[in-house]
């Protein structure tokens, strides 16, 4: 099932396991937080994965996750075709698939955190 959380992020949520994959992202500008979970009929859901194609096209200038963020996988074309500046890596990222930055429209940096083992 597909949710939106009032700021223009979309997810997936899966209702067996409590976890949430952000989707998209059609209207996002300026910064972009992706939060720990988020809550659909008073149960919480935990982001665990950033799916292809979430922020298609956006122009944004940052991507960041809280430390205490569950995501654990970049999918392959997460990024596609995307413009922005910064971004931060958290620490529970394990995987950035191959082609995950696919056509990135100019230079950015990447902060990993200095707790990410990975």
């Amino acid at each position: 099932m597909n949710i939106e959380d009032g700021k223009g992020l979309r997810f997936r949520i899966n209702v067996k396991d409590h976890t949430a994959s952000f989707i998209n992202s059609p209207n996002a500008s300026r910064d972009v937080y992706i939060p720990h979970s988020i809550e659909y009929q008073n149960s919480k859901y935990i982001i665990t994965s950033i799916d292809k194609y979430a922020f298609r096209g956006n122009q944004i200038d940052s991507v960041f996750f809280p430390d205490n963020s569950e995501v654990k996988i970049f999918k392959s074309e997460s990024f596609y075709k995307i413009s922005f500046k910064s971004l931060y890596i958290p620490p529970s990222l394990e995987k950035i698939e191959p082609g995950c930055f696919f056509q990135v429209q100019k230079s950015f940096s990447i902060t990993i955190s200095k707790k990410n083992q990975h």
